[in-house]
């Protein structure tokens, strides 16, 4: 019944309006958008919650309207770096001093400043508190909004970059990458790893760090497990930036490349040569629109869409062939989702399987111990069954035990299920149509899919698409 109503309550929220449709991705022709020169040189960026506004560190801070690069005012202030408050309204810069300015009013409302020390990275706690790092002195601040001159807390290490997200505060200092929680600013938990990272970007399931030699690592949260890492340059990394969704990775270096990622798989889908000098950072206007600014002062945003063939089987192939797909079946709307609405009705596993499943509840041992042996052979597709008999059959007390055993088995010994990447995939599409039909396959989908990794990826494209 609890199951049901949740069913009901995702499809009721479907009547929302549909989210933008989007064109199609591609390596091949990055079209770029608009270029804005900025000063000499940048330190680098932030963009604001509603991703509508940039704010550009430099000779002075810049804010620029993200849809079309105008500069929508100026703020008086030297910064290296910059970076929003959780709402918005507020803009903290880290340069000779911290200083927090109120944007409506364009006032400074206050600032903390040490004696011939600058600060290089800046970060809100929330939106009370801030946290400023200097490099040189390794040392790491905490900052009360209504009193900037007292510090609250002072950490030993020196920081390069701070992202926050609900549950945990994230930090590149000293070459490793920390997390400290909200709840106690002296609890620094753990580095990953003695590499040298000096740049971060997370969402609240995923965090890439990015290293002085080139190298990008993707792990996942709360588990800390590695999901994939490569040599993306020669040079140093200088900025990160998942989508909105987390599907995709943007990074850019001191080469003046922009690589985008594709998180799943680790495959490289589009590399643009941006600029001539050092890129400074890199951000996500939307789902297919990348801005990244130079050290020599330009800032540029890229559509790098194009024209594909589409092809549901191509959602399988190789990274780069299956992000052009992908797009292009987005631009067939609703035909696609009837597609997908026939591979991806939540599958109650194959004949052979049910066959064991449904002798699990025989009276003769003997068949039982068959039924369970046979189970496990099925490897991934015996999982799979097993899952959906759970979830949509409501086997006997008994029958569930033996299952739950088979499970366990299973779970232990699992072999790769060669649909799972389509799948991945298939829901990044329906996110991406974002129509009614779209949604109401992505909320069967967070109810019945066979897989949890499934489930919770489809309840979180259903969200975004709802609140979008």
């Amino acid at each position: 019944m609890r199951r049901f109503s949740l069913f009901l309550l995702l499809l009721s929220a479907c009547t929302h309006s549909e989210i933008p449709r989007l064109a199609p991705l591609s390596a091949e022709s990055p079209q770029r958008l608009w270029t804005k020169t900025i000063g000499e040189w940048i330190g680098g960026f932030d963009l604001s919650p509603d991703r509508g506004r940039l704010a550009v560190s430099g000779e002075a801070i810049t804010v620029l309207d993200t849809s079309n690069g105008s500069t929508q005012f100026e703020l008086e202030q030297g910064a290296f770096a910059v970076a929003f408050s959780p709402d918005g309204s507020r803009l903290a810069a880290a340069g000779s001093e911290a200083v927090v300015w109120e944007l409506k009013a364009r006032a400074r409302i206050g600032a903390h400043s040490l004696q011939q020390q600058n600060f290089s990275a800046i970060g809100w706690l929330d939106p009370d508190r801030v946290l400023a790092g200097l490099r040189t002195s390794q040392t790491t601040l905490v900052l009360p909004v209504a009193d900037m001159e007292r510090a609250t807390f002072t950490m030993r290490v020196s920081c390069d970059a701070v992202v926050v997200l609900p549950s945990r505060i994230i930090l590149a200092a000293d070459g490793k990458i920390w997390t400290v929680t909200p709840a106690d600013d002296r609890d620094l938990l753990h580095g990953f790893e003695k590499s040298p990272f000096i740049r971060i970007a997370a969402t609240p399931h995923l965090l890439a760090g990015g290293t002085v030699d080139g190298h990008i690592v993707v792990w996942e949260l709360g588990t800390d497990r590695e999901v994939w890492r490569t040599r993306a340059h020669e040079s140093a990394v200088r900025g990160l930036a998942f989508s909105p969704d987390g599907a995709y990775l943007a990074e850019c270096a001191n080469d003046g490349v922009i690589n985008l990622w594709e998180v799943r798989s680790g495959g490289c889908v589009a590399s643009i040569r941006a600029f001539s000098t050092i890129a400074v950072g890199a951000a996500w206007r939307d789902l297919r629109t990348v801005i990244a600014a130079s050290a020599e002062g330009e800032v540029a945003a890229w559509d790098v869409s194009a024209n594909t063939r589409a092809s549901i089987a191509d959602l399988s192939a190789e990274s780069a062939a299956a992000h052009g797909a992908m797009w292009a079946l987005v631009q067939e709307g609703d035909k696609t989702v009837r597609t997908l609405e026939r591979m991806l009705r939540p599958p109650r596993g194959d004949a052979v399987a049910a066959e064991w499943i449904d002798a699990l509840e025989s009276p003769d041992p003997e068949e039982r111990e068959q039924a369970l042996g046979r189970l496990v052979e099925l490897g991934w597709r015996g999982e799979r069954a097993i899952r959906q008999a759970l979830l949509l059959d409501a086997p006997g007390v008994e029958a569930e035990g033996r299952l739950l055993t088979v499970l366990r088995v299973l779970i232990g010994s699992r072999d790769a299920d060669p649909d799972a990447l389509f799948r991945e995939r298939a829901i990044a599409t329906l996110e991406r149509i974002g129509s009614v039909r779209a949604q109401r396959l992505l909320a069967l989908l967070a109810i019945g899919s066979c897989s949890l990794r499934d489930r919770r990826s489809a309840l979180d494209a259903f969200r975004r698409c709802r609140d979008g």
